[in-house]
């Protein structure tokens, strides 16, 4: 399980409900009694006896060792509602756990973090002149959190310098949802948590996408969770099906349907998961899985697979315990072991990724096939080559044993078929139709470079526009000079480059794309520079 989870201000849950506990008081000992009595009752989980005897409530649930169950006072409390619905007063920064403090991993637009200048990488290292090493989440955002206009004292570590920053806490309210209507009739919905409102943000942004949208994205990176009624009437948008999870109580099971709904995106749908989708995130992603409803691209999921209920105690207090773990409807376990997506990659490529699986390529250009998830995915060349989507690509292939690819032009297409050591060159995954004009080694990146490309006409009118020079990292385009060189050519970049791999392409002559005459195809040249 991952030691670390991000968090909006406050871990959310996977299921909140307030239930009124009544239990006889005895003494100083009755709040601990309630709390050992309703672990007794309701906690799925074997707990030693000695936990149990401990003298005081808080310490009993300490005990337990659980990070999910925890007692809270009735602010920490209402603190924590506000936050799983999106509104609360605080400084609007997207948080990780870490030892010295906590993470800014993202800040809201307009926030007093984001208007202060504070961004991604940051870490909080004390509040209000209080470190923060060591805490749990929910005491570090107990400091964070205040009073609509009060100021908070940050001392911030960004990479190597230490200073101070004083901030006034504002009511944020976050959507949970938002959509996007994007180019090929695609649609996209983010959505960051699962609240009270979360279903019907998301039948309006549902609603008001182009009626011609075929294809949809949905993005849980990020989201840990929330209501489990919520995720549940999310899924009725999504699929018509009748157990959406399987929960495994102290003593019984208890199965879980999808809300229906009126309106049903039935089209096909990728789901873009990561390492913080959690809880309700995690119950959506396998349920969709298992009943392959949508192409899951990105990282494992968390792992959380718990479920928490909230009590109302004698004092006014609330004692929030795990209550249940769930299952995917096909019974496979999420708790520790996450949901594996159908393409691995990580989470700032998963997007590029989704819209390279969506792509429709324009009829005559090269494209790839591949099959995800037992899906087939028709994969536009031109598109994965550009910059956006080079690495996205790279990603995509390395994970594949084989690739089917047809290119060339128009009437001259041809089927190429790539084996495993093709993707691991990476060259042919990108230009499947060059040829491999030869590999050069311990480059000077201050001197020119002589290189043999058989089948080319340096008197050719266009012979210098048909070369590009790229970084075959990140797929950068870099200038350069080359010019004829006896029987080869001498080539010098004009921009810096890196100690690593580049490509050197000959796109050839129109004329020179297809099966026949090899000399006259086009070509690459591997080129490894030092240092």
């Amino acid at each position: 399980m991952k030691k670390y989870f991000k968090a909006m201000l406050l871990t959310l849950v996977f299921l909140l409900g307030i239930v009124c506990h009544g239990l006889p008081l005895q003494a100083a000992e009755d709040v601990r009694q309630e709390v050992v009595d309703i672990i007794q009752e309701y906690y799925p989980y074997p707990v030693e006896p000695g936990i149990l005897q401990r003298t005081s409530a808080k310490a009993v649930v300490e005990g337990l060792n659980d990070p999910f169950s925890d007692y809270l006072t009735m602010d920490q409390y209402n603190g924590f509602m506000q936050s799983l619905d999106g509104s609360f007063a605080g400084i609007g920064i997207f948080v990780e756990m870490q030892p010295q403090g906590v993470l800014i991993t993202d800040t809201l637009p307009d926030s007093p973090a984001q208007l202060a200048g504070l961004r991604r990488g940051d870490m909080i290292i004390s509040i209000n002149n209080q470190s923060l090493a060591g805490l749990t989440m929910q005491e570090a955002m107990d400091r964070l959190q205040g009073k609509e206009g009060s100021q908070v004292l940050l001392t911030v570590m960004r990479e190597a310098r230490q200073f101070d920053m004083r901030l006034k806490r504002a009511f944020l309210a976050l959507p949970s949802v938002r959509g996007l209507q994007m180019e090929h009739r695609v649609g996209y919905v983010a959505v960051y948590s699962f609240g009270s409102n979360t279903a019907t943000e998301l039948e309006q942004y549902i609603r008001a996408m182009d009626p011609d949208t075929d294809q949809w994205i949905l993005d849980l990176r990020g989201n840990g969770g929330g209501y489990l009624f919520t995720a549940a009437e999310v899924a009725g948008y999504l699929m018509s099906v009748n157990n959406m999870v399987a929960l495994k109580q102290k003593n019984d099971w208890l199965e879980l349907p999808v809300v229906a709904q009126s309106t049903i995106i039935d089209e096909p749908v990728v789901l873009l998961v990561d390492g913080y989708s959690a809880s309700a995130s995690e119950l959506l992603a396998a349920a969709l899985k298992d009943y392959r409803r949508a192409l899951l691209i990105g990282e494992n999921t968390y792992g959380k697979g718990t479920m928490q209920q909230s009590f109302t105690l004698s004092n006014g207090d609330i004692l929030h315990l795990t209550i249940a773990e769930f299952y995917s409807p096909l019974g496979n376990k999420v708790h520790q072991t996450g949901v594996k997506p159908d393409l691995e990659i990580k989470s700032d490529q998963a997007l590029d990724a989704a819209w390279l699986l969506l792509s429709r390529p324009v009829g005559g250009s090269s494209h790839a096939y591949i099959t995800v998830g037992g899906e087939k995915c028709l994969i536009d060349l031109q598109m994965a080559r550009s910059d956006q989507y080079w690495e996205a690509w790279d990603s995509v292939t390395q994970n594949l044993d084989k690739l089917s690819v047809e290119c060339g032009i128009n009437s001259a297409m041809h089927t190429v078929n790539l084996s495993r050591a093709d993707v691991v060159s990476r060259w042919p995954v990108y230009y499947p139709d060059y040829r491999l004009a030869g590999e050069y080694y311990n480059l000077d990146k201050n001197q020119p470079v002589s290189v043999e490309i058989q089948g080319l006409d340096p008197s050719w009118p266009e012979f210098k526009s048909a070369f590009e020079l790229i970084d075959s990292q990140s797929g950068e385009r870099v200038s350069f000079d080359i010019s004829p060189a006896g029987t080869a050519l001498s080539l010098q970049p004009l921009e810096s480059v890196n100690g690593h791999e580049y490509w050197l392409l000959w796109h050839g002559s129109p004329s020179a794309h297809g099966p026949a005459a090899d000399s006259a195809r086009p070509a690459i040249a591997i080129l490894h520079y030092d240092n």
